[in-house]
């Protein structure tokens, strides 16, 4: 899947909606190599900016519910 990447260190920053944010890298005239996908319980996509850093965008689709830890006992 990330066959179309040139060998780099690839960031993930979280966004509230892939496809505003993707529509928002185009208008501004950068391009998108990965489309958005769904992948590991959100949306993926990767963009690049006009001079051609990529980063990956991600949007989190469910949030399991915390898990409680039990209080530590006093010693």
């Amino acid at each position: 899947p990330n066959a179309a990447l040139p060998p780099q260190w690839l960031i993930y920053i979280t966004v509230k909606d892939v496809a505003a944010s993707v529509a928002a890298c185009r208008a501004r005239g950068g391009k998108v190599i990965l489309e958005p996908r769904e992948m590991g319980g959100g949306i993926v996509a990767v963009i690049a900016d006009p001079a051609g850093a990529a980063c990956a965008l991600y949007q989190v689709l469910a949030v399991p519910p915390a898990t409680k830890k039990p209080a530590a006992k006093p010693r």
